[in-house]
């Protein structure tokens, strides 16, 4: 039977550097052309992969399986220079090489040879460029990643791994960024992480380094951005980031002439959220009001609290009344977990969301919790206006169905709404028991490094979302004792914890801070319920 022939296997190695011109570690180098050769042709994406450090203009010009970069400005004498190409390339079969290749040369005599690397560490290692500042660039009380850029730097592959070549002997900065932007600065949004001190570079050679990624740091709270009168009684605020917790203590007022109104009450669309609305029992005409919101009356995820909205500028925080009276109606908008569900927790709270602020002052209705042993003793609070919580005041059993029902005749809105559904009848089914803890016995290892007598040690169990499932401080014997450890099979890494906040810190940027000194280790441990690990050996570095 005649047919096509297969072609073999499917090519999965991608193309790699066989030759470069001028050679890696060439001096007094005068040509002006750096040629790179490979053992396969290449995609033309290959153009856009070239670093040249410290930074020239250059032009780079496509031969398939070759590709020549010329530096349209003149080299400086006696200097190092390095060319890397890049991870950001695939070859014609699209596959994408696993590191950088970097060449070294010189224009003078001496060939400057030290060399900063390491490995970083993430959940993804995607746009992942590592940022060296010599000692001229941040010697100086100034210096912020977020305004300078490196004099040197190198995109990552998939293994992490990092080499930045050609560097005289001092001292450099190292900062591992997702630069996504690919603009070589830090900037607000993206993961970073500090090395945990200055590298110094002496005839040479450096310490490498392990930098493990962390998120961006929101050093602020909230921020009251744009202010609209939604009707004649309600403001709604346009907040900068999503609020979790608000302070309905606090008074918020506006204020026009001699007239100054404070507010009925407060809530967020939904929590989190970065939108709120403020209610006025009075209405409000279309005059020009200037609202005051105090200091913390909202807080992000991390607890921080907004700023006050006396140190925005005067017409930021004015707002024209309107002229649309309130007619909005109050309805049931969300109820969760949803009717049927059947992964309720135990010990969790059922929640009602309402369209509109309730006046739960003159709230009256019914609740009832049962099962088929009987009612269930349960308590009510007001999240917010909006939001009803039916929380257990003991836990409910596993593997049960339960069924609410709620009398709701008569539930009010501020604005005068009454609600026309006056019966809700939900069921939810329990989730199964949690498994028993386990335990585990054993002992850290610290041969493969050098640990300072000081170092306050903290080890790390970790889910296979890199979650950080439990924490356990080592003491100065080095052993491991650890009870009620949630069953699971967890990753292990370590680390200083310098300022004894019991989580690991990747850095500051303002004020300056380095990151706490980090080691993964290649130990995982399978912990079963009602089960003890013995003689686990938890071995420092990979």
């Amino acid at each position: 039977m005649k047919v096509a022939p297969t072609g073999g296997p499917r090519d999965t190695e991608a193309a790699v550097v066989i030759e470069t011109e001028p050679r890696n570690g060439a001096t007094n180098v005068t040509t002006s052309v750096v040629r790179f050769v490979f053992d396969d042709y290449v995609d033309r994406s290959v153009r856009n992969a070239i670093t040249v450090l410290p930074a020239v203009r250059f032009q780079t010009s496509y031969a398939g399986d070759e590709i020549e970069v010329t530096f349209t400005d003149t080299l400086t004498p006696n200097t190092t220079y390095t060319v890397t190409l890049g991870t950001s390339w695939t070859d014609v079969r699209g596959n994408t090489p696993a590191q950088s290749t970097t060449i070294a040369f010189s224009t003078g005599a001496s060939l400057d040879s030290g060399v900063v690397a390491g490995k970083v560490f993430g959940a993804s290692l995607a746009s992942v460029s590592v940022f060296c500042y010599p000692q001229q660039q941040f010697d100086s009380a100034s210096f912020s990643p977020r305004s300078v850029r490196p004099l040197y730097f190198q995109t990552l592959g998939t293994t992490g791994a990092f080499a930045i070549r050609g560097l005289a002997d001092g001292r450099y900065r190292v900062i591992a960024v997702r630069d996504e932007n690919r603009n070589t600065l830090l900037d607000g949004t993206e993961e970073y992480c500090i090395a945990p001190q200055d590298v110094v570079v002496a005839q040479g050679q450096a310490k490498d380094l392990r930098l493990l990624l962390g998120p961006a740091l929101d050093t602020l709270g909230p921020i009251v951005q744009r202010i609209r009168a939604s009707n004649q009684h309600v403001i709604s605020l346009q907040l900068s980031e999503q609020a979790w917790y608000l302070d309905r203590t606090q008074p918020i007022v506006v204020s026009a002439g001699d007239r100054r109104d404070t507010a009925q009450t407060l809530w967020l669309d939904r929590v989190p959220s970065d939108m709120a609305f403020v209610r006025f029992a009075s209405p409000l005409d279309t005059v020009r009001y200037t609202l005051d919101v105090p200091a913390n009356v909202f807080r992000d995820s991390l607890g921080q609290g907004s700023a006050s909205t006396a140190v925005s500028k005067l017409e930021d925080r004015q707002v024209r009344g309107s002229k649309f009276p309130d007619t909005a109606t109050v309805r049931l908008a969300k109820r969760t977990p949803a009717d049927s569900a059947q992964d309720l927790g135990v010990g969790d709270a059922l929640q009602l969301a309402f369209t509109q602020p309730i006046d739960t002052l003159a709230v009256r209705f019914e609740v009832w919790h049962t099962s088929e042993r009987g009612a269930h003793s349960i308590r009510l609070q007001w999240q917010d206006p909006t939001t009803l919580l039916i929380m257990p005041t003991v836990h409910r059993l596993p593997q049960t169905w339960y069924t609410s029902e709620f009398t709701l005749r008569g539930l009010r809105a501020l604005n005068g709404s009454v609600i026309t559904d006056t019966t809700l009848r939900l069921a939810h089914r329990t989730q199964q028991r949690p498994p028993d803890p386990g335990s585990v016995r054993g002992r850290l290892v610290d041969s493969l490094v050098t640990i300072a007598p000081t170092a306050n040690l903290v080890m790390r169990f970790l889910d296979d979302k890199r979650r950080v499932v439990f924490t356990h401080k080592i003491d100065a014997s080095r052993s491991i004792a650890l009870d009620a450890v949630p069953p699971g099979t967890y990753a292990i890494d370590v680390f200083d914890d310098r300022n004894n906040n019991g989580r690991y810190d990747h850095g500051v940027i303002a004020p300056w801070a380095y990151s706490e000194q980090w080691w993964p280790t290649s130990s995982t441990v399978q912990v079963r319920p009602r089960w003890t690990i013995e003689d686990l050996r938890v071995v420092m570095g990979l």
